[in-house]
């Protein structure tokens, strides 16, 4: 397929609201949840260790259990980092993906709409990357037979 160079705008990364904020809404959605669920698993550690020192006879004011409050501390401010920057990667994964998907999808729809008012017969062209390349080239294929027919009538009416 051939490939007419376009260069990637970042104003105009939303091109239909309404899917790509489903899609990305989507992506947040499993980041909420995989974070819920890592920092569920940590709740449960941490609760476990401190059963294992009151099992133990360990007093409240025990060196255990201040060592374990500094581990929880640390690992909470750990996981509000992380899950910071995780959720701003899903989110931003989920815009990019939308995008590269609703890009191709608008500008689809932007040439047949040309191509129903007779303002162009040319080919469709999309950007390296974009999803439903297959597409393009199945329907400029279709255009360069549809072409024939038309710039050669004759030969339709003889092959019959």
């Amino acid at each position: 397929m051939e490939w007419k160079t376009q260069k990637r705008k970042l104003k105009g990364i939303i091109i239909n609201p309404k899917f790509q904020l489903s899609i990305t809404g989507y992506f947040l959605f499993i980041a909420l949840v995989i974070l819920f669920i890592f920092y569920s698993t940590n709740l449960i550690f941490f609760l476990k260790i401190e059963e294992l020192g009151r099992d133990l006879g360990l007093g409240k004011g025990h060196i255990y259990f201040q060592f374990i409050a500094k581990q929880r501390n640390l690992l909470n401010f750990i996981f509000i980092g992380t899950s910071f920057v995780a959720t701003v990667v899903f989110v931003i994964s989920g815009v990019i993906l939308s995008h590269k998907i609703a890009g191709p999808f608008d500008k689809f729809c932007k040439h047949l709409e040309k191509l129903a008012t007779g303002e162009t017969m040319e080919d469709v062209f999309c950007r390296k990357g974009d999803y439903f390349q297959e597409v393009f080239a199945l329907f400029n294929r279709h255009m360069d037979t549809y072409r024939k027919k038309i710039s050669n009538p004759c030969k339709q009416d003889e092959s019959q």
